[in-house]
């Protein structure tokens, strides 16, 4: 290839990259203002458990203090509380000792809400999605294929929860996804500007994280 064939490969590929771009770049704005549908939202967050629970899992995504933490514990603690027969087990990985560390502040943060001590243990041991699923398999020991298992976790996170869990041997697995409500009072006008548009950018980093970490686990072979 000439000097001047290169030349003009190589302005096609960045004309190309740039149209690229532009068309992504608009579709993140549009995604932005019009929002997910709801199909996608249901996708992401998993399927729901049919039935009562036997066993609540907490998902912890990050420590206390933190939002996904203390939404994912206040969640939990309604399901614990709506299901009282159901044990629960809080899963988040810990260096120290666990009574000391975010493991055992959600544990605690449960117990203050009014649920017993009794019915609550703690994993902390597994760095990701996938050792918790094996590590709570193993605590539950005989019998876990058969558990009904809840699993409480962030709207994203609930269908690639929901594949580790069966991956590990669970049959019956479903998600109590951790949603934040809107306040009760009128906040004026503009909220497409003031709130919708960057929430709708904030979802779209969270929901490309998310397919990226499904596409790895399936090629890992962990769902």
């Amino acid at each position: 290839m000439s000097e001047q064939g290169r030349g003009q490969f190589v302005r096609r590929i960045f004309r190309l990259c740039v149209y690229g771009l532009s068309v992504l770049a608009f579709l993140q704005l549009a995604l932005a203002i019009i929002g997910f549908p709801p199909c996608l939202h249901a996708w992401f967050a998993g399927p729901p458990l049919e039935g009562r629970p036997g066993m609540i899992v907490l998902m912890c995504g990050g420590g206390i203090p933190s939002e996904s933490g203390l939404m994912r514990t206040y969640h939990a603690s309604i399901e614990a509380t709506n299901h009282p027969l159901a044990k629960i087990i809080v899963s988040l990985p810990a260096d120290a000792d666990p009574e000391t560390s975010s493991v055992g502040l959600m544990r605690d943060e449960l117990v203050m809400r009014g649920i017993d001590r009794d019915r609550i243990s703690m994993e902390h041991r597994a760095l990701n999605t996938y050792q918790q699923a094996q590590a709570i398999y193993e605590m539950i020991g005989e019998g876990a294929s058969g558990v009904r298992l809840l699993l409480v976790t962030s709207p994203s996170h609930g269908r690639r929860s929901v594949l580790c869990f069966r991956k590990a041997g669970f049959e019956n697995v479903g998600c109590s996804v951790a949603v934040s409500e809107s306040v009760d009072a009128d906040m004026g006008k503009h909220l497409l500007a003031r709130y919708g548009f960057w929430r709708g950018l904030e979802m779209q980093a969270r929901y490309g994280r998310e397919l990226t970490a499904i596409v790895y686990y399936k090629l890992r072979g962990r769902i």
